[in-house]
């Protein structure tokens, strides 16, 4: 059975949802946003948080991860999530969407912190949707020396950060 409209609308409530508790820091509220066997994987985090780089399973590996990047915020941060492609049948669906992630305040203090991307495959568990595995991929960060002023070219020319992202969205076409 394809998805219908209530799907992905719900699909998107659930995505708002999760983003909602990483800004203003409720992180225990993700827990029913997850199955219990989800798996959070990601690459590419800026320097200085290559620690949040890896896989993480289970609700308390998510929680854990949320609260350790985002634990304090507290509405200092923004998730703006744009550009949702779902795609599904009956009781699984993908999605991939762009994720902007901004500082909160005024200039000079607000500002992008990082933008990417997120890959979902979701379930439907007793009539609600639930992320099952979440991939997430910061774009590239220009590394200082480099003569080149567009980041996209650096992406394009080689490999950013052992993220070889031709074979990565190849995967999830």
């Amino acid at each position: 059975m394809a998805l219908d409209y209530t799907d992905y609308e719900e699909i998107r409530q659930l995505l708002y949802k999760f983003s909602w508790a990483l800004d203003w820091g409720e992180v225990e509220s993700m827990r029913p946003l997850v199955t219990d066997d989800v798996v959070l994987t990601t690459e590419g985090m800026p320097r200085g948080a290559e620690r949040h780089s890896g896989e993480l399973r289970g609700p308390e590996g998510f929680v854990a991860f949320a609260e350790s990047v985002f634990g304090g915020c507290r509405g200092l941060t923004k998730h703006i999530n744009t550009n949702q492609i779902i795609d599904g049948d009956g009781d699984r669906a993908t999605m991939k969407s762009y994720v902007s992630v901004f500082r909160a305040g005024v200039v000079p203090e607000a500002g992008i912190i990082l933008t990417g991307a997120w890959f979902d495959d979701l379930v439907k568990v007793d009539g609600v949707w639930k992320f099952a595995k979440r991939h997430v991929i910061a774009d590239p960060v220009r590394e200082f020396g480099t003569d080149t002023p567009d980041v996209m070219i650096v992406a394009r020319e080689r490999v950013v950060g052992g993220i070889d992202r031709d074979r990565l969205f190849a995967e999830y076409r």
